[in-house]
């Protein structure tokens, strides 16, 4: 969250709500008390910054990354062993334990699994223009990143539900 902040900032806690409900992400939640309570957590620690607004009738607070918030953002980046290790993967820990179902649920399983991910292929395929448009060569390299380890996934899980013949 604080990295969208810094991209695309300022934002409310509803438009970071929205992008974590929008997000390919299994690690967000998009829930109003996760949001809200780390908007909260973010602004407390001084990471970000509010400043009120009003639109209209509306009113609202927006925020922004502080000094603060970027070099601890820019640390993270930093970590070492941050990208390193098998990454959480639903599917994979699936496959691990498939054979906990009877061999002629199996391959109907892995078939919805298949199905899943050529649909969030489709879904990242559908996203290139978007990243495209913005002129960053970071979030298309992100985006390209994305389509790259979709496809493998797919490839993968194809190759799964065919050894099962």
């Amino acid at each position: 969250m604080l990295g969208a902040v810094w991209r695309w900032g300022p934002l409310t806690p509803y438009a970071l709500r929205k992008m974590a409900r929008e997000s390919r992400s299994p690690h967000l939640s998009s829930s109003a008390g996760s949001v809200y309570g780390l908007v909260e957590r973010l602004d407390r620690s001084g990471l970000i910054e509010g400043e009120a607004f009003t639109q209209g009738e509306r009113e609202g607070v927006e925020y922004r990354i502080t000094p603060e918030g970027k070099r601890s953002l820019r640390a993270w980046i930093k970590a070492p062993g941050c990208a390193t290790g098998a990454l959480t993967d639903p599917v994979r820990s699936r496959v691990q334990i498939i054979g906990a179902l009877p061999t002629r649920e199996r391959k109907p399983a892995l078939r919805r699994i298949r199905e899943e991910l050529e649909r969030d292929l489709q879904a990242v395929e559908a996203s290139r223009g978007r990243a495209e448009s913005i002129d960053d060569p970071h979030l298309l390299s992100a985006w390209r990143g994305d389509l790259l380890v979709q496809r493998a996934r797919l490839e993968w899980v194809r190759e799964i539900e065919a050894s099962l013949g």
